[in-house]
C-alpha cells in the first residue's frame, strides 16, 4: 500500500511540476537570445575564430557560452522561437523534477518538504526562466549537488566520475559562471577539514557544537582527485583559459556596477524572498534542532551573496533551498514528525490529488491564456520598425550607428553592425585588448557627454528610445536630423 501511495504521489509531483511550468514560463524572450542565435549560426558556418563579427570594430571575442549558442541556433533554425520557448519549458520542468529528487535524497525521503520546495523554488526562480545559458548552469549545479550528497550517503565512488564531465560541460555552456562550482565545494571541504581536526585525538561519528554538528565525512577525501580533475578540464574551451580568468577580468571593468542583474537585491521589492529569510531566521533561532555544518555554510553563503547581487537570488533558489529543505525536514523530524506523516497521508489520497491538480491546472491554463497570444518580442522593447526603415531606405551596411545597450542584440540579429550590445565583456579593454567601448557608451548615453564620444567613433546615425534623456538633447542639436520616429524609438542622422 505504501509503495502504491509513493507511485501515486510521484505522478502527482510530475503533474504539479507540469502545471507550474505552464503557469510560470514567460513567452517574452530576453535580449541576449538575439546574439546567441547569431553566434550559433556563425559557428555553424565558420567555426570559432575568436573574433567578433557583429560590431563595426575589429575585436577579439572569447565565445564564453558557445555550446549554448549552438543549441539555441539549432532550435531557432528548425522550429523558430516556438522551439526555443518549448525548450525553456522542458528545461524548467526537468529542473523542478531534479529539485524534488535531490531534495528527497538529502532529507531522507520527506516527500512533503520536497513537494513544498517545488512551489518556493519555481516562484523564486521565475525571473531566470528564459532562454539564457544560466538556466542550463542551474541544472548542472543541481546535478553536482546530487552527486556529492549521494556519495556522502552511500559512499559509492561511482558517482564521482561525473563531476569532471559536468565541469567540462559547464565550461562550454556557460564559462563565465564556471568557477562558481568550486564555491559550491567549499562547505563540503570545510566540513571535512573540521571533522579531521576534531577527530584527530578522539574518533566520533558526529561532533556537536551548539547549533551546528559535523557528520562523519571522512570518506570525502575520495572527492579531491575528481575536484582537481574538474579544475583541469576548464582549459578545454575555444578560448583556452577564459573560464579561469573571466571573473578576474570582469572585475576590472565598470559593467558590474552598471548592469541591473549585478546590482544588490532590494528586499522591499522582493517580498517573497524577504519573508522567506525572516522565516528561516526564526526557524534557526526558535528551534533546538541542530544543523549540519555544510548546510549552514551553504545556506549562509548563498544568502549573503544573493544580497549583493540580484542574479544570485536565482542560485539560492535552485541550490540553497535544497539545504534549507533538509534543515526543515530535520526540524519536522524532531518537532512534529507525526503531523508531517498525517499531511502526507492526505496528499496521497486520490480525491485530494485530483481536486488539487484540477485547481492547479485551471489556474495555470488561465495564466497561459493571458500570455499565449503575446509576441516573443514587441515594438515597445525593440526598434522593429526603425530597423525595417534603415534596411529599406539606407545603405545600412556602411552606416556607423550609435545604439542603446539593450537593443544592440536585436539590431545585430537583423544584420546591422552595432556600436554595442549586451555582450558587455566584448566591449571592455580587459577582454578585447583594444578599447573601453562600454565606458564610452556610459559617458555618452548616461552622462550625456556625447559630443566627444560621437566624434571619436564618427557616428553617422543614432537609434535610441524616444524617452531617453539623450534624445531630448539631440533633438535640440542642429547637427542631427530626425529621419524616423514611432511611439518608442527615433532614428537620427548626422548632417
Amino acid at each position: 500500500m505504501k509503495k502504491k501511495n509513493n507511485v501515486l504521489f510521484g505522478l502527482f509531483v510530475i503533474l504539479t511540476s507540469m502545471a507550474l511550468v505552464i503557469a510560470l514560463t514567460p513567452k517574452e524572450i530576453q535580449n541576449d537570445l538575439f546574439y546567441d542565435i547569431k553566434l550559433g549560426n556563425l559557428i555553424f558556418k565558420n567555426g570559432i575564430d575568436l573574433k567578433d563579427h557583429f560590431s563595426f570594430f575589429s575585436l577579439n571575442y572569447t565565445y564564453p557560452h558557445w555550446l549554448f549558442d549552438v543549441i539555441v541556433a539549432f532550435l531557432y533554425n528548425h522550429f523558430s522561437f516556438h522551439g526555443i520557448y518549448l525548450f525553456v519549458m522542458i528545461v524548467f520542468f526537468v529542473i523542478l523534477l531534479c529539485i524534488y529528487k535531490v531534495s528527497n535524497r538529502m532529507n531522507q525521503n520527506n516527500r512533503l518538504i520536497s513537494f513544498l520546495l517545488l512551489f518556493l523554488v519555481s516562484n523564486l526562480l521565475k525571473p531566470g526562466i528564459t532562454a539564457r545559458s544560466q538556466l542550463l548552469s542551474y541544472f548542472l549545479f543541481i546535478i553536482q549537488i546530487f552527486i556529492l550528497e549521494s556519495f556522502l550517503i552511500t559512499k559509492k565512488g561511482k558517482y564521482l566520475i561525473f563531476l569532471p564531465i559536468l565541469s567540462l560541460l559547464l565550461a562550454n555552456i556557460h564559462g563565465t559562471i564556471w568557477p562558481f562550482q568550486f564555491i559550491l565545494y567549499l562547505p563540503y571541504i570545510v566540513e571535512h577539514l573540521c571533522f579531521l581536526f576534531k577527530n584527530k585525538k578522539k574518533n566520533k561519528s558526529k561532533i556537536s557544537a551548539d547549533k551546528l554538528y559535523i557528520e562523519d565525512v571522512s570518506h570525502f577525501k575520495k572527492v579531491y582527485p575528481y575536484l582537481f580533475l574538474s579544475l583541469f578540464v576548464g582549459v578545454f574551451t575555444p578560448c583556452f583559459g577564459i573560464a579561469y580568468t573571466y571573473f578576474i577580468k570582469i572585475m576590472q571593468t565598470n559593467t558590474i556596477s552598471i548592469l541591473l542583474e549585478h546590482k544588490p537585491t532590494v528586499l522591499t521589492q522582493n517580498l517573497l524572498y524577504l519573508f522567506f529569510i525572516l522565516f528561516l531566521l526564526l526557524l534557526f533561532i526558535l528551534t533546538k534542532t541542530k544543523i549540519r555544518m555544510r548546510d549552514f555554510l551553504m545556506i549562509g553563503g548563498l544568502l549573503f551573496t544573493s544580497l549583493f547581487s540580484i542574479r544570485h537570488v536565482l542560485l539560492f533558489a535552485c541550490i540553497g533551498l535544497l539545504f534549507v529543505g533538509r534543515y526543515l525536514s530535520d526540524v519536522v523530524q524532531e518537532e512534529s514528525k507525526v503531523t508531517c506523516e498525517v499531511i502526507y497521508s492526505y496528499l496521497t489520497k486520490p480525491i485530494f490529488c485530483i481536486l488539487f491538480l484540477l485547481f492547479l491546472f485551471v489556474v495555470s491554463f488561465q495564466n497561459y491564456k493571458i500570455h499565449r497570444n503575446e509576441e516573443y518580442f514587441t515594438k515597445e522593447d525593440y526598434p522593429i520598425d526603425a530597423v525595417k526603415y534603415m534596411k529599406k531606405h539606407l545603405d545600412y551596411k556602411k552606416i556607423r550607428l550609435f545604439n542603446n545597450y539593450n537593443e544592440g542584440s536585436y539590431i545585430l540579429f537583423c544584420d546591422i553592425k552595432v556600436f554595442i550590445d549586451s555582450r558587455s565583456d566584448l566591449y571592455t579593454k580587459p577582454f578585447n585588448k583594444k578599447m573601453d567601448i562600454f565606458d564610452d557608451y556610459i559617458e555618452a548615453y548616461m552622462n550625456l557627454s556625447y559630443e566627444k564620444i560621437f566624434k571619436k567613433y564618427n557616428f553617422s546615425h543614432v537609434l535610441i528610445r524616444k524617452d531617453d534623456s539623450l534624445y531630448k538633447i539631440l533633438s535640440k542639436d542642429k547637427n542631427y536630423m530626425l529621419l524616423y520616429d514611432d511611439d518608442f524609438f527615433v532614428l537620427m542622422e548626422k548632417v
